[in-house]
């Protein structure tokens, strides 16, 4: 603490001989204040102030006199990394059963208010806490707030929040807060702060007097971090831990696959441009050696119809936008309706994409429909440093098909999917879900 430079002030002048004496719920306690360089002397003073005076005022708590020790505790602060034996030695003399030393440091315009406990008794520091201001004009508001919780620790009435935690994807409705009050009182309410990334400054969101709260407000798929205060006595206590959580994204829409095979009723074009015949038949060379045979494709959507009435499996045709990640088998969908990732258990999909060309990729995607069944989220980190989590699904087959609404389109499509067996179980499993 060498950069603090030690203002030592009486808060209230009491003698120490044949004066007034405490009672024993009654503590007592030295205050000793200092600055860093960065903070100008009339702000230090104007905080001081406030500080000694929630003190002065408190019936609760004595004050002594600590003047004739200030240059050498003073020396003490400014030498030691940790003064607290020394200091004990030295306030003992007063005799204070506890030590308040109060900080005052600024940094880039922002200003930050400290306080530390001493038990003078056991030479160990039992408590601290601090408050910002963000310019020097708020920094007698932020040392009063500070004093009073301090003065709510020493008369052992101040609260703290234990066992805070977040919903992490538990609901779509929002992200549900729970936490204990380890000394509640009459009257106590809790404020509720959220940031979007643990480094940022956080933001209060509600106060309330449960200890429950929905965060509705929190953006669907969007991880937040959350901290919680009481609030009593004119006083907010310490903040808790700060945990994160997120209030899970809804899934894509599936589609009624029986209108969806209404639709296939479109007669393929014909082609008139000589280049557009050429690359139709270029893809068609590509395309057959992997058309399924209509009997699987049949056999797949009578195992599938009831799972996707029920909404067990979904159906989902075309893509907005996606990138692919070959490594873990998934396409991730952006589009403005929905955002979330596709996982398939092989690579041919992935091995179809090079030998066909990113551009007859795209082309058949575009016209593709999938069934795929949830399987939690995808948690994707931004380069801004917030984190998404969108809805991952398991496609356990998937149709591509040249044409749209191609009326022979069960001769001329594509089917990636595992084998029929496979496929059985994964539906089977979809349909034992919890409803």
């Amino acid at each position: 603490m060498n950069k603090h430079i030690l203002l030592l002030s009486a808060a209230l002048a009491l003698p120490l001989a044949g004066g007034l004496v405490y009672s024993a719920e009654k503590p007592v306690v030295a205050i000793v204040s200092a600055q860093s360089k960065a903070v100008e002397a009339d702000t230090m003073e104007r905080a001081e102030k406030a500080f000694r005076a929630v003190f002065a005022a408190d019936e609760r708590i004595g004050v002594v006199d600590a003047a004739a020790f200030e240059n050498e505790a003073g020396r003490f602060i400014r030498e030691e990394r940790d003064p607290s034996e020394r200091l004990s030695r030295l306030l003992r003399k007063t005799g204070a059963q506890k030590a308040v030393i109060f900080i005052l440091e600024a940094h880039d315009g922002r200003h930050t208010a400290s306080a530390r406990v001493l038990d003078i008794a056991s030479s160990s520091f039992e408590y601290h806490s601090e408050e910002t201001a963000e310019s020097s004009a708020g920094v007698a508001d932020a040392a009063e707030e500070l004093a009073r919780r301090v003065a709510l620790h020493l008369s052992g009435r101040l609260d703290w929040i234990v066992g805070l935690s977040a919903g992490d994807g538990g609901s779509a409705g929002g992200v549900r807060l729970s936490w204990a009050s380890a000394r509640a009182v009459d009257g106590e309410r809790y404020v509720i702060y959220r940031a979007q990334r643990r480094e940022d400054d956080f933001r209060r969101i509600a106060e309330i007097p449960g200890t429950e709260f929905i965060d509705a407000g929190a953006l669907p798929g969007l991880q937040y971090w959350y901290r919680i205060r009481g609030s009593y006595a004119e006083t907010l206590t310490d903040y808790s831990e700060t945990v994160s959580g997120h209030r899970r994204a809804a899934l894509p829409a599936g589609m009624d696959i029986d209108r969806v095979l209404k639709e296939k009723k479109a007669a393929p074009p014909r082609y008139v441009n000589a280049a557009e015949r050429e690359k139709a038949a270029r893809d068609e060379e590509i395309m057959k050696p992997l058309y399924r045979h209509p009997v699987k494709l049949n056999l797949i959507l009578l195992l599938a119809r009831s799972y996707i009435k029920r909404g067990d499996v979904l159906v989902l045709r075309g893509l907005e936008g996606y990138t692919a990640d070959t490594e873990n088998n998934t396409l991730n969908i952006t589009g403005p309706s929905a955002s979330y990732g596709m996982t398939f258990k092989s690579k041919r999909l992935f091995r179809f994409r090079e030998k066909a060309g990113e551009e007859l990729f795209e082309h058949l995607l575009g016209n593709a429909l999938f069934y795929c069944v949830p399987s939690g989220e995808l948690e994707t980190p931004q380069p801004d440093g917030t984190v998404v989590f969108t809805p991952r699904l398991e496609a356990i087959a998937l149709s591509m098909e040249y044409h749209k609404n191609d009326r022979n389109w069960r001769e001329r499509t594509i089917m990636f999917d595992t084998d029929v067996k496979d496929l059985r179980e994964k539906i089977e499993q979809a349909g034992q879900g919890p409803r």
